[in-house]
C-alpha cells in the first residue's frame, strides 16, 4: 500500500482538475485530501483492539464502499451548503476510488494480498499483475512499535519514490490550472472595461 503522500498528491491533482474554479480554497483542499485518504480510516478500529492491520484492506478498500462514501458525503454537502449532488458524487467517488486503485497498484506484503476491489459483488481480493508502487513497511502490533516502524529507511525510500512519481503531475496540473484561471480573469476584466 502507498503512503499518505501518494494518496494526498493524487487528491490534490483531482482538486486542481475538478475543484472550485477560483484559486486555492484551503477548506476544499482539506476535504479532498481527507476523501483521498479515507479508506485508511480502517486502521482506527484495529488500533482500538490492539492490532492496527486487523481491518485494513477490508471492504473499505472497494468500489462499493466508494459509492457509499461518495453518496453520504454528497448528501451531507447537499443539506449543508446546497451543493450539486451529482457533481459532488462524481468528485468524491473519484477521490475515494483513487485510493483503492493506488493500493491495487502497489506491492502488498501482508495478507490479505490486494484489495476487495469489487465488493459487494465478490469478496475476492485483487492485486495488479505488475504492481509498481512500493509498499509501506509497518509492524503488526499497536502502540509505539507500530508508530516507530513507520519511520524506517524503507518507508523514507517509499515516500521519496512516491514524491518523484506523483509531484510532477501535481505541478503540471497546477501550472495548467493557473494559466486557465489567468486567461479567464483576463477575459472577464476586458469585458467589464
Amino acid at each position: 500500500m502507498p503512503s499518505p503522500v501518494a494518496h494526498s498528491l493524487t487528491g490534490y491533482v483531482i482538486y486542481r482538475v475538478a475543484g472550485p474554479a477560483h484559486a486555492h480554497c484551503w477548506q476544499y483542499v482539506v476535504i479532498y485530501l481527507f476523501a483521498a485518504n479515507a479508506p485508511d480510516l480502517d486502521f482506527l478500529p484495529g488500533f482500538l483492539v490492539g492490532d492496527p492491520d486487523l481491518y485494513h484492506h477490508g471492504v473499505s478498500h472497494s468500489i462499493g464502499f466508494a459509492v457509499l462514501f461518495a453518496s453520504a458525503l454528497s448528501l451531507f454537502l447537499l443539506f449543508l451548503k446546497r451543493d450539486p449532488i451529482r457533481r459532488n458524487f462524481l468528485i468524491f467517488f473519484c477521490l475515494y476510488s483513487s485510493h483503492v486503485i493506488l493500493d491495487w497498484l502497489s506491492v502488498d506484503t501482508a495478507f490479505p494480498y490486494g484489495v476487495p476491489f469489487l465488493w459487494p459483488l465478490t469478496d475476492e481480493y485483487f492485486i495488479a499483475p505488475f504492481p509498481f508502487l512500493p509498499d509501506v513497511s509497518r509492524a503488526s502490533s499497536s502502540g509505539i512499535s507500530f508508530i516507530t516502524s513507520l519511520f524506517s529507511l524503507h518507508n523514507f525510500w517509499t515516500v521519496g519514490v512516491e514524491f518523484l512519481l506523483f509531484s510532477p503531475f501535481a505541478w503540471l496540473v497546477s501550472i495548467f490550472r493557473n494559466q486557465q484561471l489567468s486567461q479567464h480573469e483576463e477575459k472577464f476584466s476586458t469585458r467589464t472595461k
